[in-house]
């Protein structure tokens, strides 16, 4: 399956928002405040808002046009750049989060920076 078109997109979020939701906070538990974050299949922009409102750096990367565009309108504050996680440069000194959507784990440098 190729990256969700608009109606998918739609589908998607609404199916899927309130596990982001609660992943975020999860993710919020682990970070050091200030975090610089990747979000690899960001989706929506769900995770990324609640990690924006919190004060974090945000760059979300997922592979549809249209989750890019919802995520946009959601978390204004965080970037975002259409793409794969397999080929999509990330930058080095940014702890890597792979979204809510599959299993979910934080870089252990995200870890590491809170204790």
């Amino acid at each position: 399956m190729g990256a969700y078109d608009e109606d998918l997109a739609c589908i998607h979020d609404q199916g899927y928002a309130e596990i982001a939701e609660a992943m975020a906070v999860c993710v919020l538990e682990l970070l050091a405040s200030h975090a610089s974050i990747v979000e690899l299949g960001c989706g929506s922009g769900v995770t990324a808002r609640r990690l924006t409102d919190a004060g974090h750096e945000v760059l979300g990367i997922d592979q549809s046009a249209a989750m890019i565009a919802l995520a946009r309108g959601r978390a204004p504050r965080a970037s975002f750049r259409v793409g794969s996680f397999v080929a999509e440069p990330i930058p080095n000194a940014m702890p890597c989060w792979r979204s809510a959507r599959s299993s979910a784990t934080c870089s252990t440098r995200a870890t590491r920076a809170r204790h």
